[in-house]
């Protein structure tokens, strides 16, 4: 392990009375290939207060093998262009017909007088 911080629910909420077993799930994201290990503690409400309070252990999970998916990568900005062309097309198109109603006011008003 990097020893970095993982991305995730820092704190997930989850109550487990005593005696009983809990299962918290959550996602984790990693933007590095490699293996990493996910090193959990838990957090007694003491310890919010007071790091240095007697905690309820940790665990760590499985090794995870992490692998860059190079199929996604080449379309990440596609999405955004098509976004941004439409949205100029629409703007292009409002002014053309604003400029055309106007003209067309202009028109009539030189025909009233």
């Amino acid at each position: 392990s990097t020893g970095e911080s993982a991305e995730t629910n820092n704190y997930p909420d989850a109550l487990v009375e005593a005696g009983e077993v809990g299962e918290i799930v959550f996602d984790w994201r990693n933007s590095k290939s490699g293996t990493e290990e996910l090193k959990c503690i838990i957090l007694t409400p003491m310890q919010i207060v007071d790091e240095y309070a007697f905690g309820g252990g940790n665990i760590t999970s499985e090794t995870v093998n992490w692998q860059i998916n190079e199929e996604d990568e080449g379309l990440s900005y596609v999405i955004p262009i098509i976004i941004v062309m439409i949205m100029g097309i629409i703007s292009i198109g409002y002014v053309l017909v604003n400029r055309a109603n106007l003209d067309q006011e202009t028109i009539v008003e030189d025909v009233v007088k």
